[in-house]
Protein backbone atom coordinates (compact mmCIF):
# COMPACT_ATOMS: atom_id res chain seq x y z
CA UNK A 1 0.00 0.00 0.00
CA UNK A 2 1.58 3.29 -1.10
CA UNK A 3 0.39 6.54 0.43
CA UNK A 4 1.20 9.75 -1.41
CA UNK A 5 0.84 13.17 0.25
CA UNK A 6 -0.86 16.00 -1.59
CA UNK A 7 0.42 18.45 -4.14
CA UNK A 8 -0.77 21.96 -3.41
CA UNK A 9 -1.17 25.45 -4.78
CA UNK A 10 -0.82 28.12 -2.12
CA UNK A 11 -0.95 31.90 -1.89
CA UNK A 12 2.31 33.57 -0.94
CA UNK A 13 2.51 36.38 1.62
CA UNK A 14 3.72 39.76 0.31
CA UNK A 15 7.43 40.46 0.22
CA UNK A 16 9.72 37.57 1.05
CA UNK A 17 8.80 33.91 1.23
CA UNK A 18 11.65 31.78 2.45
CA UNK A 19 14.80 32.72 0.48
CA UNK A 20 12.83 34.30 -2.37
CA UNK A 21 11.56 37.79 -3.02
CA UNK A 22 7.96 37.68 -4.21
CA UNK A 23 7.46 40.23 -6.98
CA UNK A 24 4.39 42.41 -6.74
CA UNK A 25 1.47 40.58 -8.33
CA UNK A 26 3.27 37.21 -8.35
CA UNK A 27 1.52 35.75 -5.34
CA UNK A 28 0.76 32.10 -6.16
CA UNK A 29 3.17 29.21 -5.77
CA UNK A 30 2.79 25.46 -6.24
CA UNK A 31 4.33 22.77 -4.08
CA UNK A 32 4.73 19.20 -5.31
CA UNK A 33 4.61 16.30 -2.86
CA UNK A 34 8.34 15.78 -3.52
CA UNK A 35 9.14 19.26 -2.12
CA UNK A 36 9.60 21.17 -5.38
CA UNK A 37 8.15 24.68 -5.16
CA UNK A 38 7.77 27.53 -7.62
CA UNK A 39 8.62 31.06 -6.50
CA UNK A 40 5.34 32.69 -7.45
CA UNK A 41 3.03 33.25 -10.42
CA UNK A 42 0.45 35.95 -11.18
CA UNK A 43 -2.49 33.55 -11.26
CA UNK A 44 -3.42 30.36 -9.42
CA UNK A 45 -4.00 28.54 -12.72
CA UNK A 46 -0.46 29.35 -13.80
CA UNK A 47 0.97 27.97 -10.57
CA UNK A 48 -1.08 24.81 -10.98
CA UNK A 49 0.16 24.42 -14.54
CA UNK A 50 3.73 24.78 -13.32
CA UNK A 51 3.15 22.05 -10.74
CA UNK A 52 1.54 19.74 -13.29
CA UNK A 53 4.48 20.28 -15.62
CA UNK A 54 6.83 19.25 -12.83
CA UNK A 55 4.70 16.24 -11.85
CA UNK A 56 4.86 15.09 -15.46
CA UNK A 57 8.61 14.87 -15.01
CA UNK A 58 8.06 12.29 -12.26
CA UNK A 59 5.87 10.19 -14.54
CA UNK A 60 7.79 10.37 -17.81
CA UNK A 61 11.37 11.11 -16.77
CA UNK A 62 11.47 13.98 -19.25
CA UNK A 63 12.99 17.35 -18.52
CA UNK A 64 10.60 19.85 -16.97
CA UNK A 65 9.42 22.43 -19.55
CA UNK A 66 11.19 25.75 -19.39
CA UNK A 67 9.30 29.02 -18.95
CA UNK A 68 8.72 29.62 -22.67
CA UNK A 69 7.29 26.14 -23.12
CA UNK A 70 4.92 26.66 -20.20
CA UNK A 71 3.90 30.07 -21.56
CA UNK A 72 3.07 28.51 -24.90
CA UNK A 73 0.49 26.28 -23.24
CA UNK A 74 -1.63 29.23 -22.09
CA UNK A 75 -0.49 32.30 -24.06
CA UNK A 76 -3.68 34.24 -23.30
CA UNK A 77 -3.12 33.98 -19.55
CA UNK A 78 0.60 34.73 -19.29
CA UNK A 79 2.23 38.12 -19.43
CA UNK A 80 4.61 38.84 -22.27
CA UNK A 81 8.10 37.44 -22.19
CA UNK A 82 9.50 40.91 -21.41
CA UNK A 83 7.56 41.08 -18.13
CA UNK A 84 9.11 40.06 -14.84
CA UNK A 85 8.62 36.35 -14.28
CA UNK A 86 9.49 33.77 -11.61
CA UNK A 87 13.04 32.53 -11.69
CA UNK A 88 13.60 29.09 -13.21
CA UNK A 89 15.98 28.31 -10.33
CA UNK A 90 13.15 27.04 -8.16
CA UNK A 91 14.08 25.37 -4.89
CA UNK A 92 11.74 24.39 -2.06
CA UNK A 93 10.69 27.38 0.04
CA UNK A 94 12.28 27.41 3.48
CA UNK A 95 10.51 28.97 6.42
CA UNK A 96 7.16 29.01 4.60
CA UNK A 97 4.21 28.49 6.91
CA UNK A 98 1.58 26.95 4.61
CA UNK A 99 0.75 23.27 4.98
CA UNK A 100 3.30 21.14 3.13
CA UNK A 101 3.49 17.42 2.38
CA UNK A 102 5.55 16.78 5.53
CA UNK A 103 2.70 18.14 7.69
CA UNK A 104 0.32 15.40 6.52
CA UNK A 105 0.99 12.13 8.32
CA UNK A 106 -0.46 8.67 7.69
CA UNK A 107 -0.70 6.42 10.75
CA UNK A 108 -1.99 2.99 11.71
CA UNK A 109 -5.10 2.71 13.85
CA UNK A 110 -4.97 0.89 17.18
CA UNK A 111 -7.21 -0.11 20.09
CA UNK A 112 -6.33 2.40 22.82
CA UNK A 113 -7.80 4.64 25.49
CA UNK A 114 -6.85 7.81 23.62
CA UNK A 115 -5.43 8.88 20.30
CA UNK A 116 -1.72 9.15 19.57
CA UNK A 117 -0.66 7.31 22.74
CA UNK A 118 0.00 3.76 21.55
CA UNK A 119 2.21 2.23 18.86
CA UNK A 120 0.40 0.47 16.01
CA UNK A 121 1.00 -2.25 13.44
CA UNK A 122 -0.38 -3.11 10.03
CA UNK A 123 -2.07 -6.29 11.29
CA UNK A 124 -3.62 -4.43 14.23
CA UNK A 125 -4.86 -1.49 12.14
CA UNK A 126 -8.54 -2.32 12.74
CA UNK A 127 -9.86 1.09 13.77
CA UNK A 128 -10.58 2.88 17.10
CA UNK A 129 -7.78 5.40 17.81
CA UNK A 130 -4.85 6.86 15.87
CA UNK A 131 -1.55 5.23 16.80
CA UNK A 132 1.83 6.88 17.16
CA UNK A 133 3.23 4.79 14.29
CA UNK A 134 3.44 6.21 10.79
CA UNK A 135 2.91 3.95 7.80
CA UNK A 136 6.12 3.52 5.81
CA UNK A 137 5.43 4.72 2.27
CA UNK A 138 5.93 2.53 -0.79
CA UNK A 139 6.92 -0.59 1.14
CA UNK A 140 5.62 -4.14 0.71
CA UNK A 141 3.15 -5.27 3.39
CA UNK A 142 2.97 -1.80 4.90
CA UNK A 143 -0.79 -2.19 5.39
CA UNK A 144 -1.78 -5.73 4.29
CA UNK A 145 0.04 -9.05 4.49
CA UNK A 146 0.52 -11.40 1.54
CA UNK A 147 -2.51 -13.14 0.05
CA UNK A 148 -2.07 -16.90 0.52
CA UNK A 149 -3.03 -19.42 -2.15
CA UNK A 150 -6.08 -20.53 -0.16
CA UNK A 151 -7.16 -16.91 0.42
CA UNK A 152 -6.77 -16.16 -3.27
CA UNK A 153 -8.82 -19.19 -4.31
CA UNK A 154 -11.56 -18.17 -1.85
CA UNK A 155 -11.58 -14.52 -3.07
CA UNK A 156 -10.76 -13.47 0.48
CA UNK A 157 -11.78 -9.96 1.56
CA UNK A 158 -9.81 -8.08 4.25
CA UNK A 159 -10.03 -4.60 5.78
CA UNK A 160 -7.66 -2.10 7.34
CA UNK A 161 -8.31 1.30 8.89
CA UNK A 162 -5.72 4.06 8.99
CA UNK A 163 -5.64 7.77 9.81
CA UNK A 164 -4.76 10.99 8.04
CA UNK A 165 -3.22 13.42 10.55
CA UNK A 166 -2.88 17.16 9.87
CA UNK A 167 0.23 17.86 11.93
CA UNK A 168 0.47 21.55 10.99
CA UNK A 169 0.63 23.90 13.93
CA UNK A 170 -2.26 26.18 13.00
CA UNK A 171 -3.79 25.73 9.54
CA UNK A 172 -6.79 23.65 8.47
CA UNK A 173 -6.30 21.29 5.53
CA UNK A 174 -9.34 22.18 3.48
CA UNK A 175 -11.40 20.09 1.06
CA UNK A 176 -9.14 17.00 0.90
CA UNK A 177 -10.17 14.22 -1.49
CA UNK A 178 -8.91 10.63 -1.64
CA UNK A 179 -8.67 8.37 -4.67
CA UNK A 180 -6.70 5.46 -6.13
CA UNK A 181 -4.14 7.07 -8.39
CA UNK A 182 -2.55 3.76 -9.43
CA UNK A 183 -3.10 0.04 -8.93
CA UNK A 184 -1.10 -2.98 -10.01
CA UNK A 185 -3.07 -4.91 -12.62
CA UNK A 186 -3.85 -8.59 -12.39
CA UNK A 187 -3.92 -8.94 -8.62
CA UNK A 188 -6.18 -8.13 -5.68
CA UNK A 189 -8.65 -5.26 -6.02
CA UNK A 190 -8.66 -2.27 -3.66
CA UNK A 191 -11.50 0.00 -2.56
CA UNK A 192 -11.67 2.80 0.01
CA UNK A 193 -14.23 4.39 2.31
CA UNK A 194 -13.99 7.50 4.49
CA UNK A 195 -14.94 6.60 8.06
CA UNK A 196 -18.18 8.30 9.09
CA UNK A 197 -16.85 9.20 12.55
CA UNK A 198 -16.35 12.97 12.79
CA UNK A 199 -12.89 14.49 12.52
CA UNK A 200 -11.33 14.70 15.98
CA UNK A 201 -8.33 16.11 17.83
CA UNK A 202 -5.33 13.81 17.58
CA UNK A 203 -5.24 13.08 21.31
CA UNK A 204 -8.98 12.65 21.80
CA UNK A 205 -10.21 10.08 24.31
CA UNK A 206 -13.39 9.55 22.34
CA UNK A 207 -13.57 6.93 19.60
CA UNK A 208 -11.89 8.41 16.52
CA UNK A 209 -12.87 5.68 14.06
CA UNK A 210 -15.14 2.66 13.92
CA UNK A 211 -13.69 -0.64 15.12
CA UNK A 212 -13.85 -4.08 13.52
CA UNK A 213 -13.44 -7.39 15.35
CA UNK A 214 -10.94 -8.81 12.89
CA UNK A 215 -9.57 -8.20 9.41
CA UNK A 216 -12.36 -10.20 7.78
CA UNK A 217 -15.16 -8.14 9.33
CA UNK A 218 -16.48 -5.17 7.35
CA UNK A 219 -16.93 -1.88 9.23
CA UNK A 220 -20.62 -1.15 9.68
CA UNK A 221 -22.45 1.39 7.51
CA UNK A 222 -19.46 2.10 5.28
CA UNK A 223 -19.75 2.35 1.49
CA UNK A 224 -16.67 1.34 -0.49
CA UNK A 225 -15.69 2.47 -3.98
CA UNK A 226 -12.62 2.71 -6.19
CA UNK A 227 -12.40 6.26 -7.59
CA UNK A 228 -9.42 6.80 -9.89
CA UNK A 229 -9.47 10.61 -10.21
CA UNK A 230 -9.73 13.53 -7.83
CA UNK A 231 -12.96 14.56 -9.53
CA UNK A 232 -14.57 11.29 -8.53
CA UNK A 233 -12.64 11.02 -5.26
CA UNK A 234 -14.05 10.73 -1.75
CA UNK A 235 -14.34 13.89 0.35
CA UNK A 236 -12.71 13.67 3.78
CA UNK A 237 -14.11 17.02 5.05
CA UNK A 238 -11.80 19.73 6.37
CA UNK A 239 -9.14 18.53 8.81
CA UNK A 240 -8.16 21.25 11.33
CA UNK A 241 -4.61 21.55 12.63
CA UNK A 242 -3.81 18.77 15.07
CA UNK A 243 -6.80 16.70 13.97
CA UNK A 244 -7.32 13.32 12.31
CA UNK A 245 -9.72 11.51 10.00
CA UNK A 246 -10.04 7.77 9.43
CA UNK A 247 -10.04 5.91 6.10
CA UNK A 248 -10.89 2.26 5.46
CA UNK A 249 -9.23 0.15 2.78
CA UNK A 250 -10.77 -3.07 1.48
CA UNK A 251 -8.64 -5.64 -0.35
CA UNK A 252 -10.41 -8.33 -2.33
CA UNK A 253 -8.48 -11.29 -3.70
CA UNK A 254 -9.64 -12.24 -7.19
CA UNK A 255 -8.37 -15.82 -7.64
CA UNK A 256 -5.74 -14.58 -10.06
CA UNK A 257 -2.32 -15.87 -10.99
CA UNK A 258 0.44 -14.99 -8.55
CA UNK A 259 1.50 -11.32 -8.70
CA UNK A 260 4.76 -9.90 -7.42
CA UNK A 261 4.65 -6.50 -5.70
CA UNK A 262 0.87 -6.21 -5.89
CA UNK A 263 -0.42 -2.94 -4.48
CA UNK A 264 -2.30 0.31 -4.86
CA UNK A 265 -1.43 4.01 -4.50
CA UNK A 266 -3.87 6.08 -2.47
CA UNK A 267 -3.55 9.80 -3.12
CA UNK A 268 -5.05 12.50 -0.93
CA UNK A 269 -5.01 16.10 -2.07
CA UNK A 270 -6.35 19.22 -0.38
CA UNK A 271 -5.88 22.97 -0.12
CA UNK A 272 -4.05 25.21 2.34
CA UNK A 273 -4.12 28.84 3.30
CA UNK A 274 -0.88 30.82 3.34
Amino acid sequence: MTLVPASKTIKLPPGKAGPFVVREGYEFAAICSCGFSSTGWPQKKQAELRRKSHENEHETGEEMPDQREVEALTPDKFQGSNAAAPTLDEHPLSGFMAITATDILYKFSVAAAAGNTTAGTAAGSLGDQISTTQITDNTLNNLFDDVSGDENAASDVEYRGYFVHNNHGSLTWTAPFAWLSAEVAGGAVAAISVDTTATSAVGSGSTQMKTIADESTAPTSQTFSSPTTKGTGLALSDIPAGSVKGIWVRRTAANTAAVTNDGVTIRIEGDTAA
